[in-house]
Formats: structure tokens, sequence, C-alpha cells
């Protein structure tokens, strides 16, 4: 095979390069210099040398790819793990400031509602729907919530705006929820240092 036909045939394995993964483009440069080699003495055994290494190559470009999926695809599954946590730790958080008056009024349980259906109530998996049910039932203090937050390395701003939200969810702000603001105000530095 000439020089331009060679030319010719890895240029279009270049173009299938992206569709193929490189795997076109290797066994193109394997069998392009099998068949150069070819030209002179042991022509079969150049060819065959050359289509084994582009064979090679092209495996090894596969085999990249599929560790890059399980790579990709390991880290979103954590990632849903994580979200879980974190799901379950707002809760908490959101319990822990409901429950801060010893009472916790329709106006906050419908907020902690809308708030778990905004995260897709319908879809969670009944593991979560098991934990949420269990600290309703008997909601944290603010020290155990912040144990379920410190597990999940929740954001201190996510903190503070789950407390706001519930503060304000009735629209009154008793004596038991400005001390509570006060209680998270003091240990949110002490929280913050433990994530880092």
């Amino acid at each position: 095979m000439g020089f331009f036909k060679c030319l010719a045939y890895m240029a279009g394995a270049a173009l299938l390069a992206p569709v193929t993964g490189g795997a076109s483009l290797a066994v193109a440069v394997g069998a392009a210099g099998a068949i150069g080699a070819a030209s002179g003495n042991g022509k079969k055994a150049a060819y065959e040398r050359g289509v084994a290494e582009g064979t090679k190559a092209g495996e090894l470009v596969a085999q990249q790819k599929y560790e890059a999926k399980i790579a990709a695809l390991t880290k979103r599954l954590q990632d849903y793990q994580n979200f879980d946590k974190k799901l379950v730790a707002l809760y908490a958080i959101g319990l822990a400031v409901a429950n801060a008056d010893g009472e916790i009024c329709e106006e906050e349980r419908d907020e902690l509602n809308q708030f778990v259906a905004g995260c897709m109530a319908g879809q969670l998996p009944a593991k979560v729907v098991e934990r949420i049910a269990k600290l309703t039932e008997k909601p944290p203090t603010l020290a155990q919530a912040l144990g379920y937050a410190k597990r999940a390395t929740l954001p201190k701003r996510d903190i503070d705006d789950v407390i706001d939200v519930m503060i304000h969810a009735d629209g009154v702000v008793n004596t038991h929820e400005e001390s509570f603001i006060a209680r998270w105000k003091t240990m949110s530095p002490i929280y913050e240092a433990s994530l880092a």
C-alpha cells in the first residue's frame, strides 16, 4: 500500500476515533505499520505483528474507558448515598428546631413535609423514609441533630437555612426558639471546625 493510501486509511480511523473511543485509530496505526513493513521481507509476519499491536492498543483504550465508567458510576452512587444522609440530617435539624418549645405545630410539620416532598418524598428509598419516621416519633435535640449533620458533612450554611425556615414557619419566634438560635450560634463554630 502506498504512503498516501496509508495516510488516508489513518485519517479515516482518526475521524472515527471519537465514536470508537480511539480504538479505530489504534488499530489503523498498527495496521498501517504492518502494511508498510509488509512491503519488505516477511510480509505476513509483519502484517500480523502490526494487527496484534493495533488490537492491543485498542483493547487498552477500551479498558481505560471501562475503568473511567466504573469510577464515574461509583462516584454517582456515593453522591446518592450522601444525598440520603444529608436529607436525613436536614430533617433532623428541622425537627430539633420545631420541637424547641416541646411541641411541633401544624405549620412546622407542614414545612418539614414540604421540604421532604421537595426532595421527591414519593421516590425516597424505604430506608430514608424509615429514618425520617423514627426521627418524627422522637424528635432529636440540637446536639443529636448535629450528630446527623456531622456524619453527613452538612455545611453550616445549610443548617442555618433550615433553622431560619423552621423558626419562621409559624410566623412567630418564641423565647424557646430564640434560645435555640443562641445555642446554635455558640455551637456553630465548633461544628464548622469539626468538618475541617
